[in-house]
């Protein structure tokens, strides 16, 4: 979990349950690269249902609440959700607020942030690099 999160001013007003179910959202977006849950704009994204919330969370029924103040139209933005309509679960984009414009950081307005396609690009060429490290150890072409 981010350590910022807990030291940084700006996150203050954060339940500590918004910001524990963050660190497991953030943490979720790893299966979605391996699944390559991306949109049309290249974004990756997840599937959490509020029942998957809930699950986690210990049966907090107050499971909806902790979501929206991560929310990009209730709370602090550091997650958008996408209804995806009937029957269909709601998409997450889980953003990141590891950035280099810190004057967009410094006023609290994650919903400018949009850096997270770059952290993302990042996490894919990390785990590529893994993938490919493990191929030539199988093929024993290095150590």
């Amino acid at each position: 979990m981010p350590k910022v999160l807990y030291t940084d001013p700006i996150f203050k007003n954060l339940s500590s349950d918004a910001k524990v179910l963050y660190g497991i959202l953030l943490d979720r977006m790893e299966l979605s690269i391996k699944n390559s849950w991306v949109d049309e704009n290249n974004r990756v994204f997840i599937y959490f249902t509020i029942e998957n919330i809930m699950e986690i969370m210990g049966g907090n029924k107050k499971s909806v609440k902790v979501l929206s103040e991560l929310d990009t139209e209730k709370g602090i933005g550091l997650i958008e959700k996408q209804r995806q309509g009937q029957g269909k679960p709601t998409k997450i984009y889980v953003k990141n607020f590891i950035v280099d414009n810190l004057s967009e950081m410094s006023k609290g307005n994650f919903k400018k942030c949009r850096k997270d396609k770059v952290i993302i690009l990042i996490l894919i060429i990390l785990k590529l690099v893994i993938l490919i490290k493990s191929y030539l150890q199988e093929k024993k072409i290095i150590d």
